[in-house]
């Protein structure tokens, strides 16, 4: 086996050693043309270690194309390299943009992906820090309302939504709090430029003060303005005035996070497309009385799928 020119182990100011050791062990190899996946740190110590059998890179950010290592160019994402082999260099590309660049190629061109990057493993991939839409919307997150819910949760969330998109209807939040959910959902709605509504129903500002009553209706609109589906209903969501509001619509998701309210579960259920979720946040907390939401969704002919990591639960509605 070739020996790298340095030793790996000792560069400085570089984490990903054993990954970068797989790749060079890899890249070694007689006859193989690389394209490598990332153009990074390590990417260029592999074109140090070894220039020869690097053909080029792909990369997602755009401002890299163009910029050459060495002579090595990072190329768009429809340009071809003349390679028979693929290499990831970046933990964050080795589950979509991989599987992008790798389909670009077809079959004729293999996928090589080191077994780990430091402490995380690539033989179970996290969509969740890894698939695009993920990584754009957390990176915003700081930006988010304040939340009640866990990252597990609110990731749960989401993907139901994006399950839903494949159906007809608006969506509809039903105990929104300071609308930290509602921000991810409408994430969701935004990065696939969908033009549904989004209701959020909640008494916000005149929730009677408690020591969570800190709702802001300003603040709360504003913090959603990206998305102009939003549309604010201020009331409890029994009430007959915020029924009268929801009379006309239909929707593909739903997310509950109060006890139950049965007229409002009603209107919810009765609007539902078939197929669609209905989420419930606060089902599995005693004080919340489960045991009324499983009798309601229980005389409609539907069982709630609890969920071992948290209070949510979440009913199909039935498609026939």
């Amino acid at each position: 086996m070739t020996q790298p020119i340095y030793p790996i182990a000792n560069i400085p100011h570089f984490k990903e050693h054993q990954a970068l050791q797989n790749l060079f062990d890899f890249c070694s190899k007689d006859g193989v043309r690389i394209g490598l996946i990332g153009f990074n740190e390590c990417a260029k110590h592999l074109v140090n270690l070894c220039g020869d059998a690097i053909i080029g890179f792909h990369d997602p950010a755009e401002w890299k194309t163009g910029i050459t290592f060495r002579g090595k160019p990072v190329v768009s994402d429809t340009e071809r390299l003349d390679i028979t082999h693929l290499a990831v260099c970046d933990y964050l590309l080795a589950y979509d943009y991989a599987d992008r660049i790798a389909t670009f190629y077809g079959d004729a061109v293999r996928l090589h992906i080191p077994p780990r990057f430091g402490e995380r493993p690539t033989q179970k991939i996290d969509p969740f820090t890894q698939e695009q839409i993920y990584k754009d919307i957390f990176a915003q997150a700081d930006s988010a309302p304040l939340t009640m819910m866990t990252r597990q949760k609110l990731c749960f969330l989401m993907e139901l939504l994006r399950y839903s998109l494949r159906l007809p209807g608006d969506v509809i939040e039903v105990g929104s709090w300071q609308g930290g959910s509602a921000w991810y959902l409408a994430k969701i709605l935004s990065w696939n430029k969908e033009e549904r509504h989004l209701y959020i129903v909640d008494p916000f500002e005149m929730h009677a003060t408690s020591n969570t009553a800190t709702m802001c209706n300003d603040e709360i609109e504003r913090a959603l303005a990206f998305y102009p589906g939003v549309k604010m209903l201020v009331g409890r969501a029994n009430e007959k005035a915020i029924l009268a509001k929801l009379s006309t619509c239909s929707y593909c998701f739903a997310h509950f996070d109060l006890t139950l309210q049965a007229e409002a579960c009603k209107h919810i259920w009765d609007r539902l497309a078939p197929g669609a979720p209905f989420v419930l946040d606060n089902y599995g907390l005693t004080g919340a009385h489960p045991g009324r939401f499983e009798r309601f969704f229980a005389d409609r002919g539907c069982r709630i799928i609890r969920l071992p990591w948290s209070e949510q639960g979440v009913v199909f509605k039935h498609t026939s």
